[in-house]
């Protein structure tokens, strides 16, 4: 009599814990079913990507102070313990089939004094960093809807750093990270004289301008890196004769995704992207603007 079992070396490894193939019971990770096919039917993709970053706060009054954008929303799942932004626990590899589509989208960092838009991957979303607002000139890192987040630093009269953002083995890099913001002058009036700046935190956050009551000109400073979701430096400040001054802009966001080396990635159109390193079993693709869906093979 022919042997009904599958000889299944070299093929797929079949995930869920011990096997009993000759079982007449189902469990429930359908390991008999996988056996017989040769392999498991779904693959772990990991994932870290991060929301657009807001704009650095505009400057509006008079001996004002501007405030830095905060640093986007971070989701991270399937990589190590790292953490999903702030204290959040990691999400979790998502397992995909072949054949599945998923969803990805970037989002556009944040003008100044705007939050920046909403990264996707698959049903799982990162929400921009949102503008830190008025007269608090304290750097902020991570969105508020899904992390903590991280307070500046500075000495009195000075402008604060903007907080740290939050690091991802998938691509060695820390993403976003908070804008710095403009101090006070050290009096009102001050003419002639300012306060000094914060730099931006790690992770892309842009820094500010100095305070300088006579500039009458465009955003001094810098914004979000790009594809870092870090926060935009604050405006700078000055007299109310010279009119408002706007933030700098937030970075844009980013997707990473991690996946095993034996699947083939097909994306679709109106994503901007490009594969990354091959190493340790595992693929790697970075998504870098747009929106669009992706499946594996």
């Amino acid at each position: 009599m022919a042997n009904p079992f599958r000889d299944t070396s070299g093929g797929k490894k079949v995930s869920g814990g011990m096997l009993a193939p000759r079982t007449r019971k189902t469990n429930a990770t359908n390991q008999v079913n996988d056996w017989r096919r040769g392999g498991s039917s779904s693959s772990p993709i990991a994932f870290a990507f991060i929301g657009g970053g807001g704009g650095g706060g505009n400057y509006s009054g008079n001996y004002g102070i501007g405030a830095g954008g905060q640093g986007g929303g971070f989701r991270a799942g399937g990589v190590g313990a790292e953490n999903s932004g702030g204290a959040s626990a990691n999400l979790g590899a998502l397992d995909v089939a072949s054949g599945d589509t998923l969803q990805v989208t970037v989002g556009g960092g944040g003008g100044g004094s705007s939050t920046g838009g909403t990264s996707q991957f698959a049903t799982i979303t990162a929400p921009g960093g949102a503008c830190c607002g008025g007269s608090n000139n304290t750097g902020l890192n991570f969105g508020t809807n899904c992390c903590a987040a991280g307070g500046g630093s500075g000495a009195q009269n000075s402008g604060y750093t903007g907080g740290n953002g939050t690091y991802t083995s998938i691509s060695g890099s820390y993403y976003g990270g908070g804008g710095g913001g403009v101090s006070p002058a050290p009096s009102n009036p001050c003419w002639g004289c300012g306060g000094s700046v914060g730099g931006g935190g790690a992770g892309g956050g842009g820094s500010a301008g100095l305070y300088a009551p006579t500039y009458d000109g465009p955003p001094v400073g810098s914004g979000g890196g790009g594809n870092t979701g870090g926060g935009g430096g604050a405006g700078r400040g000055g007299s109310w004769q010279y009119g408002p001054k706007t933030g700098n802009s937030g970075g844009s966001g980013i997707v990473l995704i991690q996946y095993p080396d034996s699947l083939t990635i097909t994306v679709g159109a109106g994503l901007s992207g490009s594969p990354g390193t091959t190493s340790g079993g595992f693929k790697r693709h970075s998504f870098t603007s747009g929106s669009g869906v992706i499946s594996f093979s």
